[in-house]
């Protein structure tokens, strides 16, 4: 017999088993008061019914129907009995022929294939929790690569916000510097320039302080360390830097050039300038 064939029959059999038990020990119960309310109703009656020469006092009728009262009750008791004998009986009898069918293998066929079906299961229990036990490790290994992302990205973003914060710092002291140090006679200067004219001095720049004609283009005078005056020249296609002749004041050499981008339409002012 297949081993988990007998498990699983044993698991059926073990109910049965006491539930047959159960039976046969309330049929002992019942039975045995049947007996004993038989007894007392067949007393009873051949009490009543004794001749009146054997009786040493007469019974008198109360007596008679008092005697009467107690046959009728046992009676019922009885037929009670009797009807609660015949159940037990009748569901004992059916537990019994059930067990000797399981015993028989008449269920054997409906055994394994219940088996069949729990062990496939069971299998699928093992196969469930192992993939979840999978999607967890993945879940959490995804989430842990996210954490360390974000963190790597927070950790960056922190980083650039601390660099520009100094850059803005570095670059605002710079310019605080600078405009303390731009000389007198420049300042005057930009007082009588158009603001699309200008000086660069320590890479800061300045504007001049008058309306612009937009025909114009953006023109910034510089100072090199070595003496050297350069114009930086912006128009709508063009950056420019020309080098200013110290002997010639009106003569200048172009020493840099470069194509910019082509735009839709070009007029100059300060704050256009600063914005792009």
């Amino acid at each position: 017999m297949n081993k988990n064939y007998k498990i699983y029959l044993d698991k059926i059999l073990s109910p049965l088993q006491s539930a047959l038990k159960k039976y046969e020990g309330e049929l002992y119960l019942h039975n045995n008061k049947l007996k004993e309310y038989t007894k007392r109703m067949t007393d009873l009656v051949e009490k009543l019914n004794q001749p009146i020469e054997e009786e040493t006092l007469e019974l008198t009728p109360e007596e008679r129907d008092e005697i009467q009262k107690k046959i009728d009750g046992f009676q019922k008791k009885i037929k009670n009995e009797s009807v609660t004998i015949t159940h037990l009986t009748k569901s004992k009898d059916h537990i019994a022929q059930k067990i000797e069918r399981y015993r028989n293998d008449d269920y054997k066929t409906e055994i394994e294939t219940q088996i069949k079906e729990d062990l496939d299961k069971i299998k699928q229990k093992v196969i469930d929790k192992k993939e979840r036990i999978l999607k967890k490790k993945e879940d959490k290994k995804i989430k842990k690569k996210e954490r360390v992302e974000r963190q790597k990205k927070w950790k960056n973003e922190s980083r650039q916000r601390y660099l520009q914060y100094r850059e803005m710092d570095r670059s605002y002291r710079h310019f605080i510097k600078a405009s303390k140090q731009f000389p007198d006679y420049l300042q005057k200067k930009l007082e009588k320039m158009p603001e699309n004219k200008g000086y660069i001095w320590k890479g800061i720049w300045f504007f001049g302080l008058k309306p612009c004609k937009t025909e114009y283009p953006l023109r910034m005078f510089e100072r090199t360390h070595d003496k050297m005056l350069l114009i930086h020249e912006h128009t709508k296609t063009h950056y420019r830097v020309y080098e200013k002749d110290p002997k010639h004041y009106r003569r200048q050499k172009l020493i840099f050039e470069r194509k910019k981008k082509s735009k839709q339409g070009y007029e100059f002012s300060l704050n256009q300038f600063v914005k792009n």
